[in-house]
């Protein structure tokens, strides 16, 4: 009797113990957690140090490089050069940006911002990062790039999966970024969309047909007598 009083003790001695190591596993994991969703930008850059962005969205390729500084110059900074050449929408081009290099954490909200995921490399193609098709590409005034794929949207809808600067060879676990989906909103619009107003009007517009001249009749050409006076 004495034995099996003891045992029950020493089980839940064991309970209380497991218990114990269960809450401090979970804290840490929380803490974890808001550490990571600290993260407020996706590249840590300014936008003025971005020299030309590579637009993929499945269908289509936009390529688009920095010609002059503000808009001033030549109306907008940005000159697209494929699928065509034609100067740039700026505030398509500044859409796509912000989404890159602005904070996307609001004041009021201490849950905003971006959260990243540590998942393995088995679990990208639940989270459609397996050859995604829509992806932004930066190159820096030094030559630096850095890249951003899509993929699928979250749960909510709110909110997409991407992540950074992917590696040739993926390791076995893998950070991974929720951001808005706004960002996806941002790369698709209509190719006229991303000229500016003016040449995409010129661009689309049906070309009038010259008039034709008319040739003048035989009768038109004969000169009319005039009566004698």
């Amino acid at each position: 009797m004495k034995l099996q009083q003891s045992t029950r003790i020493l089980m839940i001695i064991a309970l209380v113990l497991a218990g114990g190591v269960y809450v401090v596993e979970i804290r840490g994991k929380s803490q974890q957690q808001q550490v990571q969703a600290r993260q407020d930008r996706i590249f840590d850059i300014s936008q003025d140090e971005i020299q030309s962005l590579i637009i993929e969205t499945g269908d289509r390729t936009l390529k688009i490089e920095r010609v002059g500084e503000d808009e001033t110059d030549a109306i907008t900074p940005w000159k697209m050069l494929e699928p065509m050449e034609y100067p740039a929408n700026i505030a398509r081009v500044n859409a796509v940006l912000n989404q890159l290099v602005n904070t996307q954490r609001i004041a009021s909200n201490p849950n905003s911002g971006i959260s990243k995921l540590t998942i393995s490399k088995s679990q990208l193609e639940d989270y459609g990062l397996v050859d995604p098709q829509e992806s932004i590409q930066i190159q820096l005034r030094d030559e630096t790039t850095h890249r951003l794929v899509l993929g699928k949207s979250d749960f909510s809808g709110d909110a997409i999966y991407a992540m950074t600067n992917p590696p040739e060879t993926l390791p076995e676990n893998i950070s991974i970024l929720v951001i808005s989906k706004t960002a996806r909103d941002a790369i698709s619009h209509p190719l006229d969309e991303w000229i500016m107003a003016r040449d995409a009007e010129d661009l689309l517009s049906p070309e009038t047909p010259e008039t034709p001249t008319e040739t003048p009749t035989e009768m038109e050409t004969e000169e009319v007598d005039t009566p004698e006076t």
